[in-house]
């Protein structure tokens, strides 16, 4: 599976701007109300790592991780979300029986891994894996109110 390069483009012009514009056909006009929306542990969609991959929730309960290239590498489901994390768990038994679990934590910043139950023990060496960039809660398509 591959990643789905998505974006949108949000252009503001002038009144100005506009009636300059007008003469070419190809313009159009895209009405948008912006509301600003903080990511949190509840609403959050993609978080880009460190190292340019990502973890993406693909669809439901299922997230993936992909590397810088969009090659998804792991998947994931989704246990449970609290006001600050993301706690997924390998859908992939490792050769012990066991599955990995991680929290994606937004406000540290950080992924940890975790015991079977959501929980940092961090006594034990090693816990975070990857640092935090950014988060975001999806992009959204914007649909031409009007043509010029």
């Amino acid at each position: 599976m591959k990643k789905n390069q998505s974006s949108a483009t949000l252009t503001s012009v002038t009144p100005e701007v506009e009636d300059a514009l007008k003469s070419l056909n190809s313009i159009v006009v895209v009405d948008t109300i912006i509301s600003v929306v903080k990511v949190n542990g509840q609403n959050v969609k993609e978080v880009v790592i460190h190292d340019g991959g990502s973890f993406v929730n693909v669809d439901g309960l299922k997230w993936a991780q992909f590397d810088s290239k969009g090659n998804e590498l792991f998947i994931f489901s989704q246990l449970f979300r609290d006001e600050w994390s993301v706690y997924l768990k390998d859908e992939h038994e490792r050769s012990d029986g066991s599955k990995m679990v991680l929290q994606v934590d937004l406000h540290s910043k950080k992924v940890f891994w975790c015991n079977r139950d959501g929980i940092v023990n961090y006594n034990e060496g090693t816990v975070v894996i990857a640092y935090i960039n950014s988060v975001s809660i999806g992009t959204q398509q914007l649909k031409p109110i009007r043509s010029l």
